[in-house]
């Protein structure tokens, strides 16, 4: 008898991000994210810049989920090599390392909170999107919240809504 072992890679931060959840942003651009969506203290998380119908937001991912987008453009068949060098020079240029701190805090910096819109002591919402979240000015999010879920179900895809080249 003959014992077979595969082994499967599995990402240490396997999160899945459901709901949504409104938290206020402090004096020092941190804010707090739900505990359920924390990775382990210390782990780093990239902060994308994008947009939705205009309306700017950021995606929380982790390392391992911008290396598989970058793996998806190096390996297009629809690109080609010009091509995909400026995505993947759209997609970098719109990223920013962070990590959540012992106290589940996330530093938004500065630059970032001006393109959305934050100020201190006010509103973002935490928008779960099942392997990232998002942040959105809770403002820009209330009056843009139906139009966004309408305009993404109509897209043929996701990409085709996000106005800064998709993720």
């Amino acid at each position: 008898m003959y014992l077979r072992v595969i082994f499967v890679h599995v990402s240490a931060i396997e999160h899945k991000f459901f709901g949504q959840k409104t938290y206020t942003i402090d004096s020092k651009n941190r804010v707090g994210v739900q505990p359920a969506w924390r990775p382990e203290t210390g782990s780093e998380v990239i902060l994308v810049y994008s947009k939705s119908n205009g309306v700017p937001l950021l995606k929380v991912i982790t390392r391992e989920l911008l290396a598989d987008h970058l793996a998806q453009i190096d390996h297009s068949q629809s690109m080609n090599t010009a091509q995909k060098s400026a995505k993947r020079r759209n997609l970098a240029a719109r990223c920013w390392d962070a990590s959540i701190n012992e106290q589940g805090k996330l530093l938004i910096v500065r630059e970032l909170c001006d393109r959305l819109g934050l100020q201190p002591e006010g509103e973002v919402l935490q928008v779960g999107c099942d392997n990232y979240f998002e942040i959105w000015n809770k403002a820009h999010f209330d009056e843009d919240d139906q139009l966004n879920l309408e305009d993404t179900l109509n897209a043929s895809s996701y990409k085709e809504a996000d106005d800064v080249g998709g993720f």
